[in-house]
């Protein structure tokens, strides 16, 4: 059994060592926790997932053109052409300025706000029975909404994504305090 994670919503939010973790592969995108804008993504995989993915293949001749004579099959299956190394570097200096603000204290950062927001939340009523119970949550909410505060949102030009029946919000490390304050008086109002 090989355990791959997509890691989109994860990765860039807390202290993570792949090799040290139970997964085979992460996938994930730059978008999102990372930073690093549309068009990149990563993908980690360990030494032993080889040779599950060469099974049908390790028979066949792998190209011996000079450029491709280094390659690997694996890298030659995840490299389809022309590659953006523009996003490559705006993946690499997301990384960077993560690392230099530290890890550590993104994921502090991050869990305080979390349980801010999840407390505000669920005062409220604005989260679903299990999502209030739960001990940990991420700084990601979907939260029950109807028109007016759809539109109060709107109005107040507050990132949101609809999703079901409610909106989701969600907050990073250089989200504040103040701005969770902002967000609750716009819920406020009647």
């Amino acid at each position: 059994m090989l355990i791959v994670a997509d890691g989109t919503q994860f990765c860039g939010t807390a202290n993570f060592n792949f090799q040290d973790s139970g997964l085979d592969v992460l996938l994930g995108s730059g978008y999102k926790w990372m930073l690093s804008g549309y068009g990149n993504g990563f993908m980690l995989i360990k030494d032993h997932v080889n040779e599950h993915l060469y099974q049908d293949r390790i028979n066949h001749a792998l190209p011996q053109e000079p450029f491709l004579k280094h390659k690997k099959l694996l890298t030659l299956c995840f490299e389809p052409g022309h590659l953006d190394t523009l996003a490559f570097g705006t993946l690499k200096q997301s990384i960077l300025h993560l690392e230099q603000l530290g890890m550590d204290i993104i994921e502090k950062r991050l869990h305080t706000l979390s349980e801010l927001a999840k407390k505000a939340f669920t005062e409220r009523g604005l989260l679903t029975s299990e999502v209030a119970q739960r001990t940990i949550h991420s700084t990601i909410f979907n939260l029950k909404s109807d028109e007016a505060l759809i539109k109060r949102m709107r109005d107040a030009h507050v990132l949101f994504s609809p999703r079901g029946a409610g909106l989701r919000i969600s907050f990073h490390f250089y989200n504040t305090e103040q701005d969770l304050g902002k967000l609750l008086q716009i819920i406020d109002r009647a």
